[in-house]
C-alpha cells in the first residue's frame, strides 16, 4: 500500500470530535496521560489530542498537544484554532480557515462553559475508537461536547477544499 493510499484510507475514516471541559487548570492533562496510558496498552487509540488552558485573566493558551496523526494536521490545526478563536471570543468559528460550523447551541455552551481556571482536553477520534474513549473520559468529572466529521467532509478536506462545513455531519 502507498503513502498516497494510507492518506486517503485514513482521511476517509469517519472521525469525532470531543472536547471535553474542566473547572480545573490541570485536569485535562492529566486525563490527556490516562489516555495515553490506555492508547500504549491497546485499549483505546485517538487520532490528535491537545490540551487548553484558561489562565486567570481569561487567555486561552495551547498548553500541551498530544499525539497529531499528520493525515490529520490540517483538520486538527483548524479545530484548534477556530475553538481557540471562539472560546476567546476572537472571532466565530465560520472565520476559520476550515469551517468548522458547530451549531449554535454547542458553541455558546463551549464559550460559557470555559471559564477562567479551567482547562480543555480536545480530541480527534476514529469513530472505531469514541466508544471506548467515551467510557474512559465518564471516568472524569467534566463537560463532555461532541462533533462528528463524516466521510464527505473529510474526503472533501483530502482533495483540497477551502472550506468544510460540518453542521450537516451525521452524530457519531
Amino acid at each position: 500500500m502507498t503513502k498516497t493510499s494510507v492518506q486517503k484510507e485514513v482521511l476517509g475514516t469517519e472521525l469525532e470530535l470531543i472536547v471535553l471541559l474542566f473547572n480545573q487548570a490541570g485536569r485535562a492533562s492529566r486525563v490527556l496521560q490516562v489516555l495515553k496510558e490506555h492508547s500504549s496498552l491497546g485499549k483505546l487509540a485517538t487520532t490528535s489530542s491537545a490540551v487548553l488552558i484558561r489562565d486567570r485573566a481569561g487567555e486561552t493558551h495551547l498548553f500541551e498537544t498530544g499525539h497529531v496523526v499528520p493525515e490529520h494536521g490540517v483538520l486538527f490545526g483548524s479545530i484548534l484554532g477556530g475553538l481557540l478563536g471562539l472560546m476567546d471570543g476572537v472571532f466565530d468559528a465560520s472565520k476559520a480557515w476550515i469551517l468548522v460550523s458547530l451549531t449554535g447551541e454547542l458553541s455558546t455552551k463551549l464559550q460559557r462553559g470555559f471559564r477562567p481556571g479551567g482547562s480543555a482536553l480536545v480530541i480527534l477520534v476514529e469513530c472505531r475508537w469514541v466508544e471506548s474513549v467515551l467510557a474512559l473520559l465518564d471516568e472524569f468529572e467534566g463537560q463532555v461536547f461532541r462533533q462528528a466529521f463524516n466521510g464527505a467532509v473529510l474526503d472533501r478536506l483530502a482533495a483540497g477544499g477551502e472550506s468544510v462545513d460540518v453542521s450537516d455531519s451525521a452524530p457519531g
